[in-house]
C-alpha cells in the first residue's frame, strides 16, 4: 500500500481503514480524452473509476453503486452537470 499514497490519504479523509478497497471516482465528461486522461491518472494514484459521458449514463452508474467522489462536466451532450450536482448533494 505504501505505492499508493494518495489513496491512503483519501482513506483517512474519508474515515476508511488502509486495507478496504480502494476509493471509487465517477467521471462525467463528454470528451473521451479527458475521460481517459483522468481515469489514467486516478488508477496511477490508486483509485478505481468508473467512466460515463453524459448525464444519463451517470445516473445509472449513481443507483448502481456509491461513488466516493464525482468528477463533473457542467456541459453534457443530455443536459447541464451542474443540475446532476444538485441532485447528488439532495440525498
Amino acid at each position: 500500500r505504501r505505492d499508493r499514497p494518495h489513496a491512503d490519504s483519501a482513506r483517512r479523509l474519508l474515515g476508511e481503514e488502509s486495507d478496504s478497497l480502494s476509493p471509487t471516482i465517477l467521471v462525467v465528461d463528454d470528451s473521451l480524452t479527458v475521460r481517459m486522461d483522468l481515469a489514467e491518472a486516478f488508477r496511477e494514484a490508486g483509485f478505481e473509476t468508473a467512466l460515463c459521458s453524459d448525464l444519463r449514463s451517470a445516473r445509472v452508474a449513481l443507483r448502481e453503486r456509491p461513488f466516493d467522489l464525482v468528477v463533473l462536466d457542467v456541459l453534457l451532450p443530455d443536459g447541464d452537470g451542474l443540475d446532476l450536482l444538485r441532485e447528488i448533494r439532495a440525498r
